[in-house]
């Protein structure tokens, strides 16, 4: 269950048997980070992602977070954004592509400049070692916070990532943008094939 506490977002583990609270994780520390999404659980690992708070109003770096299912102790923790940036928040729950062992997950705005290329981006990482292989960028400069409304457009992915086949069997991730475009990327390469509104 994810507990979202600005500073200090937790995900706390329950036995399905009886409800007793087996282990409770920060998971991370930073100033106004938050966390909204689902866990998604694979081969040992929660795999969930962090935030800033529902206004945008932070500095945070957005991040994806690995943890041991049995005891909650971080495996990775990996950052949408390098140090002396913003944002990129993981809003939703990733999706997990089980036969190449990849994780897929879209991202928010940075809050402030300068604004980087993983924002409004969708992202394919390493489900092992939470190494960012492969992204595509939708709205490139996107910056945007309480203290930030004239930059914008404010066109976070904001939907959680689905994963299906193209009609020649082109394995494809797909996730709707603020903008109202749903995109379709092939999933080894992360290269747009299709996109609508």
């Amino acid at each position: 269950v994810p507990v979202a506490e600005r500073g200090g977002p937790r995900l706390v583990a329950y036995s399905l048997h009886d409800g007793v609270r087996r282990w409770e994780a920060v998971l991370t520390t930073q100033e106004d980070a938050s966390v909204y999404g689902s866990p998604v659980f694979w081969n040992g690992s929660v795999y969930i992602g962090t935030s800033g708070p529902n206004n945008d109003d932070s500095r945070a770096r957005g991040s994806l977070v690995s943890l041991d299912e049995a005891t909650g102790a971080t495996r990775w923790q990996t950052f949408t954004v390098p140090p002396g940036h913003d944002g990129a928040a993981v809003w939703t729950t990733p999706a997990i592509d089980t036969a190449s062992g990849r994780l897929y997950v879209g991202t928010g705005n940075n809050y402030h400049e300068p604004t980087t290329d993983t924002a409004d981006a969708m992202l394919a990482i390493d489900a092992s070692s939470g190494a960012i292989l492969a992204k595509y960028t939708a709205t490139p400069h996107d910056s945007f916070s309480t203290d930030n409304l004239t930059s914008g457009p404010d066109h976070d992915f904001g939907a959680s990532p689905n994963l299906f086949d193209g009609p020649g069997g082109q394995q494809l991730v797909g996730e709707g943008q603020k903008s109202g475009v749903y995109w379709a990327l092939d999933r080894a390469t992360m290269a747009p094939v299709w996109h609508t509104t």
